[in-house]
């Protein structure tokens, strides 16, 4: 991972929330299924965006917990995964 790629990382989670007309701060939370990270969540306004670090792409959830986009990082970022 580059030295550009976690600035990328937070305008990106940003953007994401930013385009669901979310400007407040997002709480972060790391995910552990079985003591054993798997990820990591931001939460702003009615909106989740889970970062699945195995497969290396984000999804984002509404208030309900439907998916409404999975983004590649891989693709959007450049970074191997």
């Amino acid at each position: 991972m580059t030295d550009q790629q976690p600035d990328q990382f937070s305008q990106l989670i940003a953007s994401v929330f930013a385009k669901r007309g979310i400007s407040e701060p997002w709480a972060e939370t790391i995910l552990l299924v079985d003591r054993r990270y798997v990820g990591r969540k931001f939460r702003a306004g009615r909106f989740q965006v889970v970062w699945w670090i195995e497969k290396n792409v984000i999804e984002i959830f509404d208030q309900d917990g439907q998916s409404l986009e999975t983004i590649d990082l891989g693709q959007k970022l450049g970074m191997a995964g």
